[in-house]
């Protein structure tokens, strides 16, 4: 099928917002992730404590 005929058949542009908007909450998972991640490895190597 091409796209004009997606277009007929689906909203494309819907679609398309939907997965914007879960690739965007996945990448600020992940950036979340990454920053716990360096908090714990921080906090288990320092000597002082």
């Amino acid at each position: 099928m091409n796209y004009e005929g997606c277009k007929r058949k689906f909203d494309v542009d819907r679609y398309i917002a939907y997965v914007n908007k879960i690739v965007g909450e996945l990448r600020k998972r992940k950036a979340e992730n990454l920053l716990s991640e360096k908090e714990k490895v921080r906090r288990c190597c320092n000597p002082e404590d």
